[in-house]
């Protein structure tokens, strides 16, 4: 018998290959700063110098002194936000820097810096054991009111921490805060300040980190390099 002839089915060509999807990733520059310690210390100048000086630099930025029951206590709290992008919002749930004075101020934020962030201190006032330190960031002691206290005023601590946080800065240099300097008023409890001393504070501060660049954690110190 003759074979039945079998039809044949046409299948759809298998479609195109599709190319895989990059995501174009812009990387945010910003540094989001809080700085903390004892009211009349000039927390809240400090950080409007480093807004003024990011404002000169062509950077976006914010100044927010923080509102909480602390605001009528001991210390005195403020957010800075410098940033090369827009920002979003203003607040620093997750800083990436802290400026700390005191112990009270170093407990409260040392946990909210996120991973590979930077806790500077005051080392005269805030007085650690190893076990206190986080392992995953960065942390730089500065005897900032002995060092101010050799400036002839320990109260320009706030400012030599501001040149500590500068030696560490991509955002920010000295020439931008030497001159945010002059454009910023200095507040109340600073009246003695003349902008000669409050310069050589922040000078004092960018030269000790620059020149130690050291970390501590519970295992070790170590060098490390921006």
């Amino acid at each position: 018998m003759p074979e039945r002839s079998r039809s044949k089915v046409a299948h759809p060509p298998p479609p195109p290959a599709l190319a895989p999807v990059r995501a174009q990733h812009v990387p945010v520059e910003i540094e989001r700063v809080i700085l903390a310690g004892p009211r009349g210390r000039g927390i809240h100048y400090a950080g409007r110098l480093i807004a003024q000086a990011g404002l000169l630099k062509g950077r976006n930025v914010t100044w927010v002194p923080m509102f909480s029951p602390t605001v009528r206590g001991p210390t005195d709290h403020c957010t800075v936000l410098v940033s090369k992008e827009e920002i979003g919002s203003p607040l620093a749930g997750v800083p990436d820097i802290v400026l700390a004075l005191d112990p009270a101020d170093y407990e409260l934020f040392k946990l909210r810096i996120k991973a590979g962030g930077l806790m500077l201190y005051d080392a005269n006032a805030v007085d650690l054991l190893p076990e206190s330190f986080r392992d995953d960031i960065r942390t730089i002691a500065v005897p900032a009111r002995e060092l101010t206290r050799e400036l002839g005023d320990d109260s320009l601590a706030s400012l030599l921490m501001l040149g500590a946080y500068l030696g560490n800065s991509r955002l920010l240099d000295e020439k931008s805060v030497h001159e945010a300097l002059k454009r910023t008023p200095v507040p109340q409890e600073g009246a003695g300040w003349p902008i000669d001393l409050a310069r050589r504070a922040v000078d004092e501060g960018f030269r000790y980190v620059r020149e130690r660049r050291y970390m501590y954690n519970r295992y070790a110190y170590s060098i490390f390099m921006r």
